[in-house]
């Protein structure tokens, strides 16, 4: 894996970590539980992009 790479795979990591984050909080009404639902879709999304670069 080249430098651009691991930059992108950590970048992406930091991306995940933050949305999982703010999703956790997210409970106080069904608005809000569906917009937690929405950033974990999010979430998988960046990893599995992430997963897929790491596998190039």
């Amino acid at each position: 894996m080249h430098n651009l790479s691991w930059t992108s795979a950590v970048d992406a990591l930091s991306k995940i970590e933050a949305l999982a984050a703010a999703a956790q909080f997210l409970t106080a009404n069904t608005t809000e539980k569906q917009l937690s639902l929405e950033l974990m879709a999010v979430v998988e999304d960046i990893a599995r992009k992430a997963q897929e670069k790491s596998n190039d």
